[in-house]
């Protein structure tokens, strides 16, 4: 399918929009800066399919919004209303190298999500990006990279799924290629 096909179609019906202190954008989310929120909300309202496609193909295009293509933090999140009542939210970006505010902006609701959400819903698939005698990269199907680091004496993960910092960064994980990335994937690395 073509991105402005899945993009349209994964906008239609969004859940409320999280709570928990820790926030953040899913990879993929269309965000728009607060100024150009008329562009979402336009693409929310929209009633018919090639309406709504042609809606999102004007706000990506005309540069009102953008496609995330990594997990961003978020703060300050608020809960809106297009015209015709349905749910977005607004908030504030976090520069994920020094913790800065990069702006206001918006998106539909089902894109603002919390680790303990994304913990339940994701499943672990990924695909070798390397795999060599001392390293294993893989690609997360729902998001995010896992890098493993084989030792003699055992394996270790780092994990980079959510865009929030991990102490200690590196964890020991079994000697077993599938558990270890799957589970990393999964986001485990990232539980409380």
């Amino acid at each position: 399918m073509k991105p402005f096909v899945l993009l349209t179609l994964s906008l239609i019906g969004a859940p409320a929009a999280a709570t928990e202190p820790f926030q953040s954008l899913r990879s993929g989310a269309v965000d728009c800066a607060e100024q150009h929120a008329g562009a979402l909300e336009r693409i929310l309202d929209a009633r018919k399919d090639d309406e709504k496609k042609a809606a999102v193909t004007d706000a990506v295009v005309g540069g009102s919004c953008d496609v995330k293509p990594v997990a961003t933090e978020v703060t300050q999140v608020r809960a809106l209303k297009t015209p015709a009542g349905n749910a977005y939210a607004c908030f504030h970006e976090i520069d994920p190298a020094d913790h800065d505010d990069l702006g206001s902006y918006c998106t539909a609701n089902q894109f603002v999500t919390t680790i303990a959400a994304e913990l339940g819903r994701r499943k672990g698939d990924y695909t070798i990006s390397k795999d060599d005698a001392s390293t294993i990269h893989a690609t997360c199907a729902e998001g995010g990279m896992v890098f493993i680091r084989k030792k003699p004496d055992r394996w270790e993960r780092a994990s980079a799924v959510f865009p929030k910092r991990l102490d200690p960064p590196v964890r020991a994980v079994a000697s077993d290629r599938e558990t270890a990335l799957r589970a990393g994937c999964r986001g485990v690395d990232y539980q409380p």
